[in-house]
C-alpha cells in the first residue's frame, strides 16, 4: 500500500481507490453490476499522462473502458487539494452533449456513475494521444482546427440553466490562473524550470497595473454567465483518435462566459507557435457566430499565457528564455490592451 492510498483510507474510510490490480478492479464492477456473468478482467493500464484524475484502460475478454477515480487532490500534484466532486460535473456534461447531434461524437459515451465513489466509467475511444506534441512541433491540420472551432461553437449554444455551478472547482482553477503565478511570495522555484524564468517572473509580479487587471478579469472568470463553457480547452484536453477529433476531461465546465474558452484556445496555440493564419480563423469564426468581446478574449489570452509559463501547471514549450520573454511581453500587451494583435 503506497502513501497516498493509506492517506485517502484515512480521510475516505470505507470508499474503493481505485489502482491497477486486476482482482480489485474485477471486485469492484462485480459489486457495481457492471461486468456480464462471462465476463473476466484481464488487463489494467494508465491510457496516458492525466492531470486531475487517476485513469485507466481496463481491458475484459469481452470490451475495454475507461475507469476514473476523483480523489481529494491532484493526481498529477498530490500536493494541491481538489474537490472530488469534478466527477459529478463532467458526467453531467457528458449527458448533455450526448443529447447534442453536434457534439456526441465528438465525446466518450458515459457507461456508469458511482457518486459514493467518485468513480466513472467511459466509453474507450481506442488507442489516443492528446495533442501535447503541438508544443514541441507541428501544426494542427485544416480540418483539425474547424473540427476545434465548430465543437466550441455547439458547445456555446447549450444554455442549460440548472448546470451545477462547480464552484469548488472554478475555486481551485481562478487561483492557480489569476493568483498563484503573480504572488511574488507563491515559493515556486522557476529557475529549476528553466534558468532566468524567475526574473521574467519577478518583473511582470512588480507590475501594479497588469496585477491589477488580472484581479479584474478573475472577478469575470468566477461569475456566472448563461453559456456551457468546457472551462479547461486546451491540447491537453483534445484527443488524436481513429475516429478523429475528440474532447474529454471537462470536470472544470460550467455556465460561463465563451470568452474564456475560446482566449484559452488562442493562447495555447500562441504558446504552440501555430500561424496566425489558425488564430484569425479562429477569432473571426467566433466573432462572426457569436458576437464575442475581444477585450475579454485578449485579456483572458494573456492570463494564461502568463500562468502557462510563470506558474505550477508547465507545459513542454520548446522556447529558449528569449522566446519565452517575447511571449511574456506580447501577453502583458493583450491584458493591458484589450486587443489581439497576430502574434497574440
Amino acid at each position: 500500500m503506497n502513501n497516498l492510498e493509506t492517506h485517502y483510507g484515512e480521510i475516505a474510510p470505507g470508499k474503493f481507490y481505485l489502482k491497477a490490480d486486476l482482482d480489485t478492479i474485477e471486485t469492484y464492477l462485480r459489486d457495481h453490476f457492471f461486468l456480464d456473468p462471462t465476463e473476466a478482467v484481464i488487463h489494467a493500464e494508465k491510457p496516458g499522462e492525466g492531470n486531475m484524475n487517476y485513469v485507466l484502460r481496463v481491458r475484459t475478454n469481452i470490451r475495454s473502458f475507461i475507469v476514473k477515480q476523483a480523489r481529494p487532490w491532484v493526481e498529477k500534484y498530490p500536493q494541491i487539494p481538489a474537490p472530488v466532486e469534478r466527477n459529478a460535473v463532467e458526467a453531467r456534461y457528458f449527458r448533455l452533449v450526448e443529447k447534442s447531434p453536434a457534439l456526441k461524437s465528438f465525446s466518450p459515451q458515459l457507461l456508469y456513475e458511482d457518486v459514493a465513489n467518485n468513480m466513472l466509467i467511459l466509453s474507450d475511444l481506442g488507442q489516443a494521444n492528446d495533442y501535447s506534441s503541438i508544443y514541441r512541433e507541428g501544426n494542427l491540420e485544416e480540418a483539425e482546427l474547424k473540427a476545434i472551432v465548430s465543437y466550441l461553437s455547439a458547445l456555446h449554444r447549450i444554455h442549460e440553466p440548472s448546470y451545477p455551478r462547480n464552484g469548488s472547482m472554478r475555486t481551485l482553477n481562478h487561483e492557480h490562473i489569476f493568483q498563484y503565478p503573480f504572488d511574488p511570495q507563491n515559493g515556486l522555484d522557476l529557475d529549476q524550470i528553466q534558468p532566468g524564468l524567475r526574473d521574467l517572473a519577478g518583473a511582470v509580479q512588480k507590475n501594479q497595473p497588469l496585477k491589477k487587471r488580472i484581479e479584474a478579469l478573475g472577478k469575470i472568470y468566477l461569475s456566472q454567465g448563461d453559456v456551457l463553457i468546457h472551462g479547461d480547452f486546451y491540447p491537453g484536453s483534445w484527443l488524436q483518435s481513429s475516429g478523429g477529433f475528440k474532447v474529454i476531461d471537462p470536470e472544470f465546465s460550467f455556465n460561463g462566459i465563451a470568452e474564456f474558452d475560446v482566449a484559452v484556445l488562442v493562447a495555447h496555440l500562441m504558446l504552440a507557435g501555430q500561424p496566425d493564419a489558425h488564430l484569425n480563423y479562429i477569432l473571426h469564426h467566433c466573432q462572426e457566430q457569436n458576437q464575442l468581446e475581444v477585450s475579454l478574449i485578449a485579456g483572458f489570452c494573456g492570463t494564461e499565457i502568463l500562468r502557462r509559463i510563470l506558474g505550477v501547471a508547465q507545459l513542454p514549450l520548446r522556447w529558449n528564455l528569449n522566446e519565452l520573454q517575447q511571449l511574456v511581453d506580447q501577453a502583458v500587451n493583450c491584458i493591458m490592451t484589450g486587443k489581439i494583435a497576430s502574434t497574440c
